[in-house]
């Protein structure tokens, strides 16, 4: 029996961060860069809030169900990090660099001055006028100096405060399916969340703040489907809250031992309380599974899949499970109905 928590509508509240300095004013003399490429195709574009398939490569729809069927994928590819200009730290080999952002304003491209994520919706400044939604469909965020390689985004939507993205790569005019920005996942989900200023850990799943960095967040993976099941990392009104999110992370791929291993199978189906987030219990008599927090499960009575057991040394949830647990950070999660 399927089954699919309801979520409270949450704004998606991300922190500004700068693409543009004194540097951009060389990088406008690219290539032919104010004028809409030949043989780029741009018919298939959605509109604003459409949640349609627009692009050669799009598909699902806008917002992703919330539903509680996992993943073991983190999410992590070849375009998860976008580090844009400015950018104060040292940048890892995985990392795309950006070396620059071009929005299309009255049918020629301009040099964007800055881009910022405000409650998850992004934001473009070009000639002191903010670029927002449909406006940035289109885009060019070019990743080489020579002009010859960069993403854009080809859809957008938007429902009750939260914003999604479809990204692309192109290479030479054209869209290409590799690498894929977002591979879609068994529900067709090719969207992105838009997460300002963290960098996650691919190898042991931590996600810690870093300044100066976008993450896209791919709807099919770990790190979307936690903002999909409401583990947002800021809440509208609260402090910034990476615990909450890296916990939704954890519990999405049933990572155990908080080292990044996954002991799950894609579209496994689970129970998910936790208040913050907006996740009940819809058949509170099933068994616990596992309590977990922002370092992995802090007890754990049934693996999640049978036959996938986490090497490390958990305790046994028992009886003394404090609902209220649920509150905070902890999310206590129990087997789907049979």
């Amino acid at each position: 029996m399927a089954f699919s928590n309801v979520l409270q509508p949450i704004g998606l509240l991300l922190l500004p961060i700068t693409v543009c300095s004194a540097a951009c004013d060389g990088l406008a003399e690219r290539g032919e860069p104010d004028e809409l490429g030949e043989g780029i195709a741009r018919e298939g574009l959605a509109g604003e809030g459409s949640g349609e398939s627009g692009g050669q490569f799009q598909l699902g729809t806008w917002p992703p169900s919330g539903g509680t069927l996992n993943t073991a994928h983190l999410g992590d590819s070849p375009l998860m990090r976008l580090l844009l200009p400015g950018y104060p730290h040292q940048h890892l080999s995985d990392d795309a660099f950006i070396e620059q952002v071009e929005v299309m304003v009255g049918g020629q491209y301009q040099p964007a001055a800055t881009i910022e994520a405000e409650q998850g919706e992004l934001v473009a400044v070009v000639d002191e006028v903010a670029r927002r939604g449909s406006e940035l469909v289109g885009s060019r965020w070019w990743l080489t100096p020579d002009g010859s390689e960069f993403v854009t985004i080809t859809d957008y939507a938007e429902q009750e405060g939260r914003f999604g993205y479809q990204f692309e790569y192109e290479r030479e005019g054209e869209l290409v399916p590799d690498p894929e920005v977002c591979p879609p996942d068994e529900d067709g989900d090719g969207w992105t969340y838009m997460v300002g200023d963290v960098r996650v850990d691919v190898g042991d799943g931590s996600i810690t703040d870093d300044p100066g960095a976008l993450l896209v967040a791919c709807a099919s993976g770990a790190l979307g489907k936690a903002i999909s099941w409401g583990f947002v990392p800021w809440h509208q009104g609260r402090s910034r809250d990476l615990d909450l999110y890296q916990t939704g992370v954890r519990t999405v791929r049933a990572d155990y031992c908080g080292d990044g291993l996954s002991f799950t199978e894609d579209g496994t189906l689970i129970q998910v309380s936790n208040i913050p987030a907006g996740q009940s219990f819809v058949a509170p008599e099933q068994s616990t599974e596992a309590v977990f927090g922002p370092d992995g499960a802090i007890c754990l009575s049934n693996p999640r899949v049978e036959g996938l057991s986490p090497l490390c040394k958990i305790p046994e949830c028992d009886a003394s499970i404090d609902p209220l647990s649920a509150l905070g950070v902890l999310t206590w999660t129990k087997l789907a109905p049979s």
